[in-house]
């Protein structure tokens, strides 16, 4: 890359910003992306640099990701994920993977960037809990047309990239093989939710982000996850307390092991109704007055 010293790069406003955007373009071509039309100021790879905007924006990125992956690549397997953060009840994790400083609307770190690709991601608890968890697509409904063989710029293309890939999403347990929970039944464009899942061993959990069909285009998404606390009195984990769960309460009771087996993603110390840290016939008072009153600690 060569700079024309007659140049006015000693233009200084905001930081420069000529200078950068100009060499953040010929970058764009180093890595594989071509010009990008119509001419509206709104992408850096456009034929023409606009100082109207900081760096790379939302369609220059979906490109370098669709030649490179994102950000966090690679990580398609267990072994690989990318750690999240911890939870804790009453905790959020929002929109991981979203841009800032400078922010560019509607975009992300991350995305699914080719026809079976699979985002592997970690996170962790320290105490049981329920957690939430959503993928949510990011994109902008806008003209992505081409550049000319004789370069004037076409228009017309007019795409929606948040609805480029249908996406899915897994809660796997620590073995990295066995899926907990999935949520797959949303159309393309609209977020998939993982709701109030039990996890009562603490430790390490995965999320894997995948696609159904077959991706043509990048399609990002941000991450959220919330966590909630256990419910006591809630044995089947339906994150209610009501009449079906006085058969799973009375096998807590009788067969501590047996409950396990019936419900293996439930904590049997939602059953320690009265809060002396045991399951047993001291419960069982306070969890009919939990049934009748709705006054469930």
């Amino acid at each position: 890359m060569c700079l024309d010293s007659a140049d006015h790069w000693a233009f200084a406003a905001n930081r420069h910003r000529a200078l950068r955007n100009t060499l953040m373009h010929e970058v764009g071509h180093a890595i594989g992306l071509e010009h990008a039309c119509p001419t509206n100021s709104t992408k850096l790879m456009e034929p023409a640099i606009s100082t109207g905007f900081d760096g790379p924006q939302h369609d220059d990125i979906r490109g370098a990701q669709w030649h490179y992956g994102d950000a966090y690549e690679p990580n398609d397997t267990p072994s690989m994920a990318v750690m999240i953060g911890a939870i804790a009840p009453g905790q959020q994790i929002v929109d991981f993977g979203s841009i800032g400083d400078p922010a560019v609307m509607n975009s992300s770190l991350l995305s699914i960037n080719a026809d079976g690709d699979l985002d592997w991601y970690r996170f962790e608890i320290t105490v049981p809990m329920r957690v939430d968890i959503t993928i949510a697509p990011r994109g902008l409904y806008y003209d992505q047309s081409a550049e000319n063989s004789d370069g004037e710029c076409s228009r017309g293309n007019v795409n929606d990239s948040s609805d480029e890939a249908d996406l899915r999403i897994d809660l796997v347990a620590a073995d990295g093989t066995t899926t907990l929970a999935a949520a797959d039944n949303q159309a393309a464009g609209a977020p998939e939710t993982i709701v109030s899942f039990p996890l009562a061993e603490v430790g390490s959990y995965f999320i894997k982000v995948s696609e159904n069909g077959a991706v043509t285009q990048t399609q990002m998404y941000v991450i959220s996850l919330a966590g909630t606390p256990q419910v006591a009195g809630d044995l089947n984990c339906d994150g209610l307390v009501n009449n079906f769960d006085v058969d799973p309460f009375v096998l807590a009771l009788a067969d501590e092991s047996a409950y396990a087996a019936a419900f293996p993603n439930c904590d049997i110390s939602n059953a320690d109704v009265n809060g002396d840290n045991r399951v047993n016939n001291f419960d069982i008072a306070p969890f009919v007055e939990c049934l009748l009153s709705g006054a469930c600690p």
